[in-house]
């Protein structure tokens, strides 16, 4: 059995969850994302465009066109979480 690159990719080609995912993100985007959704919810919703980010949560709508501002937004909402 062939387990270099093309034959993993054969296989996962023909995996139907695979194929449904239009994109993957690596473990550095999926760990922020995963710290915004602890911050403001599993049922936030992310959007990334034109430089910016957005969060829609229960609590409303977030911008943030920096990378600094949403660290310290989620460092605010993780403490005052923690805080409950």
């Amino acid at each position: 059995m062939r387990t270099d690159a093309f034959s993993s990719l054969a296989v996962a080609v023909h995996d139907a969850a695979y194929r449904a995912r239009p994109f993957y993100f690596d473990d550095e985007q999926q760990a922020l994302l995963n710290r915004i959704r602890d911050a403001w919810g599993e049922d936030c919703v992310i959007q990334i465009s034109n430089g910016r980010l957005k969060i829609f949560a229960e609590e409303g709508r977030f911008e943030f066109f920096s990378r600094v501002e949403l660290f310290d937004a989620i460092a605010a909402r993780t403490l005052k979480r923690s805080n409950r």
